[in-house]
C-alpha cells in the first residue's frame, strides 16, 4: 500500500496524546529515536483486538491484541513498535508501571500502557521504550527475525486507566505493512450498559460507525482494507458514579503482569473478586493506595471493606498469601464544601486483624471520617501464608460510607422493572443494598412508592437517599431522577422533601425517633432523556 510517511508521522504524533493505542508498527532507528517506515516484505494477514472494560470502574481497560504476520521476502529483521503516551515521563516496559507526567499541561491527562507484553507464540519477546522524532514522544519497540516466507503471531498485552479521557485504538498506524490487511476483528467487550444502550461519555457523540452489537460487546469487522485515520476506534469511556475510590489508584510495588493477567493496584477497586493487587513475598510493609472521587461532595466514612486475599476461586485463595493484619492510613481534609476546607489535612491511622476467610470484611473506623476528599492507605502488616506461591493478594477495597452500616431486612414497591436481557433487576431490595451501581426502578414517575424494613428498631436522626440511577452519568441523565417525594415514617409522622439533581447521597435531618420502617413515595421528577422510568440508587438511615 502507499502512504506519504511525512503525512503519517506528524499526523500520528499529533493524535497519540490521546490516542496511545494502537496496531503494531514496523519502525526503523534514527540518531537514537525511531520512527515508522514502510515495508514491503512483511504482510499484516489478520489481527484481533480485545478491549475488556470494567463494569465497576469504566475507566479501567485490559487490551489484548493478536497479529499475524507473514514475510514475503528474503530473511530480514523487522523493528516493530507500539506507540506510547505523548507526555509519557516513565517506561510502561519496566516495572512499577505507574508513571509521573513529564509536563504541567499535562498534569491532569491519563496515564497509559501498563505492564506492557509482548509474545511471539509462548515466548515473551523483551521490550524497549524508545523516543519517538520529537522529545515528548515514546514508543515501546521489540526486534523479531523472519527466515524468508516465514509466518509469525505477535501478541501485545496491558492495561490502561483513562480517567475521564475517550480510548481510541488507532488502526491506520497498521498502514506501514505491505498490501492490505486482509481482516481486523475488534471487541469492546462489556461495552454496552444494562440496557443495552451505548456508553456516551467523554465529549463524543458516537463511535466509529460500522459497529454491531452482539450480547454486551461491541464488534467491528473488515476485509481486505487499506487502514486509514477513518478505520481508527473511538470509544467514549462511561464515567461511573461517584465510585468510593476513583483517582487512579497507586501502590508500593506489584508482581510483574503474566500471559495471562495483570496484579496492578488498580484491580483491586474494579469490583471484581477475580482480579486482584498482588506483590512479591510475605509483603510486610508494602502498601496500596486510593483516593475519594472529587465529583462525590462531603461524605462519611465509617470503614472500608476487604477482600484480603485472591479470591477468583478456593484455589487462587489457599495457594497465594493473604493479608492477615492490615494498617490503614487515611489523609483527610475535614469540608463544608468544596473548596472550603476547615483545616489542614489531618492524618488518621487504624489497624484490623482479619479472618482467614473468602469473603468480604469490614474494618471500621472509630471515629469515622468525614471528608471531602480523601486518600486511603492500606499497608499489609501480617499474613495468612499460602501452600504453593509466596505472593501476596487483595482481591478488592472499597471505602464504606456512614448510611451504609443500617442494613433493611425487607422491602417492598408499588411495581418495579422487570430483569434486562443481561440479567440486571431493578427489585425495590436494590435501594437498601449499599451500592450506588444497583437501583430500585419503577415504570413511572408521580405516585410509584417504595417501602423499607429495618432489621430492628433504630433510632433515626436523618435520612439519605441517592435520587437517581447513580451506576454512570449517562443513566442518571438517561432515567428519571425524584425531584420532590413524602417520606412516612413507621412512628406515624411524615414530611415533604426536595432533592437536588445531583449524583450523590442526599441527608434530610429529622427530629431523632425509634422507627422500625419508612416510606418514600414519588411527587415529582427531573425528567429522564431516554426513558419515562424512575429510579432510586440508594436509601439510608442514621
Amino acid at each position: 500500500m502507499r502512504i506519504h510517511l511525512g503525512v503519517m508521522v506528524v499526523v500520528l504524533f499529533g493524535a497519540v496524546g490521546l490516542a496511545a493505542r494502537a496496531d503494531d508498527a514496523p519502525m526503523r532507528p534514527v540518531a537514537g529515536s525511531v520512527e515508522p517506515v514502510q515495508r514491503t516484505d512483511i504482510v499484516m494477514e489478520k489481527e484481533l483486538v480485545g478491549i475488556r472494560v470494567s463494569d465497576a470502574e469504566h475507566t479501567l481497560i485490559v487490551v489484548d491484541c493478536t497479529f499475524w504476520f507473514h514475510n514475503t521476502g528474503k530473511a530480514t529483521t523487522v523493528l516493530m513498535g507500539f506507540p506510547a503516551f505523548s507526555h509519557y515521563a516513565g517506561d510502561p516496559t519496566k516495572h512499577p508501571g505507574r508513571a509521573l507526567r513529564a509536563t504541567p499541561e499535562s498534569a491532569f491527562d491519563p496515564i497509559t500502557l501498563h505492564d506492557f507484553l509482548t509474545f511471539v507464540g509462548d515466548r515473551q519477546v523483551p521490550v524497549k521504550l524508545k523516543r519517538g522524532l520529537r522529545k515528548d514522544e515514546r514508543w515501546v519497540t521489540w526486534s523479531l527475525d523472519f527466515a524468508a516466507g516465514e509466518r509469525k503471531v505477535v501478541r501485545n498485552r496491558y492495561w490502561v486507566n483513562e480517567g475521564s479521557s475517550a480510548f481510541w485504538y488507532l488502526l491506520h498506524t497498521g498502514a506501514g505493512w505491505k498490501g492490505k490487511i486482509g481482516e481486523a476483528k475488534v471487541i469492546i467487550e462489556n461495552g454496552l450498559d444494562e440496557f443495552g444502550h451505548l456508553r456516551e461519555a467523554g465529549g463524543l457523540d458516537r463511535l466509529t460507525p460500522g459497529y454491531r452489537t452482539q450480547g454486551r460487546d461491541v464488534v467491528w469487522e473488515l476485509r481486505d482494507f487499506e487502514p486509514t485515520f477513518a478505520h481508527d476506534i473511538a470509544w467514549p469511556i462511561g464515567l461511573g458514579g461517584p465510585d468510593s475510590i476513583d483517582v487512579l489508584p497507586h501502590a508500593s510495588s506489584w508482581l510483574p503482569a503474566s500471559q495471562e493477567a495483570f496484579y496492578g493496584p488498580d484491580f483491586a477497586f474494579d469490583g471484581a473478586p477475580a482480579t486482584c493487587w498482588a506483590v512479591k513475598g510475605p509483603g510486610i510493609g508494602q502498601w496500596i493506595k486510593g483516593a475519594t472521587n472529587w465529583n462525590a461532595g462531603t461524605s462519611q466514612f465509617v470503614g472500608i471493606d476487604i477482600l484480603p486475599g485472591y479470591a477468583a476461586n478456593q484455589a487462587t485463595w489457599q495457594e497465594n498469601n493473604r493479608a492477615a493484619k492490615i494498617s490503614i492510613v487515611a489523609l483527610h481534609y475535614p469540608t463544608v464544601g468544596f473548596g472550603q476546607e476547615t483545616g489542614k489535612p489531618r492524618t488518621v491511622t487504624h489497624s484490623a486483624n482479619l479472618r482467614d476467610e473468602m469473603k468480604v470484611q469490614r474494618v471500621h473506623f472509630d471515629p469515622p471520617i468525614i471528608t471531602y476528599p480523601s486518600e486511603i492507605k492500606v499497608f499489609i502488616a501480617g499474613i495468612h501464608r499460602g501452600s504453593k506461591h509466596d505472593h501476596t493478594c487483595i482481591s478488592e477495597i472499597e471505602l464504606v460510607e456512614a448510611g451504609r452500616l443500617a442494613r433493611f431486612e425487607a422491602a417492598e414497591a408499588s411495581a418495579n422493572l422487570p430483569t434486562n436481557r443481561f440479567g440486571i433487576d431493578y427489585f425495590p431490595g436494590n435501594a437498601g443494598d449499599g451500592h450506588r451501581g444497583t437501583a430500585w426502578a419503577a415504570p413511572k414517575g408521580p405516585g410509584e412508592w417504595i417501602r423499607l424494613e429495618l432489621a430492628e428498631p433504630k433510632e433515626v436522626s436523618r435520612v439519605g437517599v441517592i435520587p437517581g440511577y447513580a451506576k454512570s452519568d449517562p443513566l442518571w441523565r438517561g432515567n428519571n431522577r425524584v425531584r420532590t417525594a413524602k417520606l412516612e415514617f413507621s412512628d406515624g409522622s411524615s414530611q415533604v422533601v426536595t432533592f437536588r439533581d445531583k449524583q450523590e447521597m442526599q441527608w434530610i435531618a429529622i427530629e431523632p425517633r425509634t422507627l422500625k420502617w419508612l416510606k418514600l413515595t414519588v411527587q415529582s421528577v427531573y425528567a429522564g432523556s431516554k426513558w419515562n422510568d424512575t429510579c432510586i440508587s440508594e436509601i439510608a438511615v442514621e
